[in-house]
């Protein structure tokens, strides 16, 4: 039996690490062998094994890496850029943006549909299903998919900084 199979509730899992990791602590009380400790038990515990071979997916620092970036490029980097310039005309650039979105977003649910809400999958709570069957790989692919679409949406703000567009990116843009 897999240990995270005891662990359907998010909240008892983390606490059972941090009460792990705490524990360790109390003993030397090394922060970094702390931090250290916590990471490799959430990882150990309740990380899924598929997705260790995955790009961006063994480490969160890469993805803290790319928002930071975003936040950067479109807080301070685009607008000075931008600055003394004309807004670019994007027009074609934006039709086959929107257009590949709209594409993603449909296959995605279509994937939903084929891998989850039409073979069973409960709309209020479902377990993480870590086996290696058809249909949790088709779900752990479509989750794949999904996180990358996130980071294939920060274009729409850097779109909004190339034409001069300030007032359409707001704190709630941003935040999403």
């Amino acid at each position: 039996m897999d240990v995270r199979d005891n662990f359907t509730d998010f909240t008892l899992a983390s606490n059972y690490i941090m009460q792990l990791a705490i524990d360790e602590y109390q003993a030397d009380r090394n922060w970094t062998r702390l931090i250290d400790r916590y990471w490799n038990l959430v990882e150990d515990l309740l990380g899924d094994p598929r997705a260790k071979q995955l790009p961006f997916m063994d480490n969160p620092l890469p993805t803290l890496g790319m928002v930071l970036t975003y936040l950067a490029w479109v807080l301070i980097i685009g607008p000075t850029y931008m600055r003394d310039r004309k807004p670019m005309q994007l027009t074609n650039t934006l039709f086959y943006y929107n257009l590949g979105q709209v594409l993603l977003s449909a296959y995605m649910f279509y994937e939903h549909l084929m891998a989850g809400w039409a073979r069973g999958y409960s709309l209020t709570c479902q377990p993480v299903d870590y086996s290696d069957d058809h249909l949790s790989r088709r779900m752990f692919n479509l989750c794949y998919i999904y996180y990358l679409s996130k980071l294939s949406e920060f274009a729409d703000t850097v779109f909004f900084v190339l034409r001069k567009k300030k007032s359409q990116i707001s704190y709630l843009h941003l935040y999403h």
